[in-house]
């Protein structure tokens, strides 16, 4: 179980509630950090920014600076103290 440091931004942090959380993952993948975060309604951060077995292209998750769609995605693994962040992708992000 590593324990992860977790930085929520934009709309992801106000479904949540909080922005910035240290917490221990029952897993080593981010499928499974984004299964244990849970929204103020309850549900799973997977279901908010998922896409079947993917990221939505609206957001970004990156481990210790890294976007994971360049990697395993989903199957990214995590290793005790990671810094992960979840951010919608900023219009001025993504291309232009």
């Amino acid at each position: 179980m590593p324990k992860v440091r977790l930085f929520l931004m934009g709309e992801v942090r106000k479904k949540v509630g909080w922005y910035s959380k240290e917490m221990e993952v029952n897993g080593n993948t981010i499928e499974d950090v984004l299964k244990e975060v849970k929204t103020v309604n309850g549900d799973g951060l997977e279901k908010l920014i998922c896409c079947g077995a993917d990221i939505t292209s609206d957001h970004w998750v990156l481990v210790n600076g890294d976007e994971i769609r360049r990697g395993k995605g989903l199957r990214t693994e995590i290793h005790e103290g990671d810094k992960i962040i979840i951010m919608p992708v900023l219009p001025i992000m993504a291309g232009g």
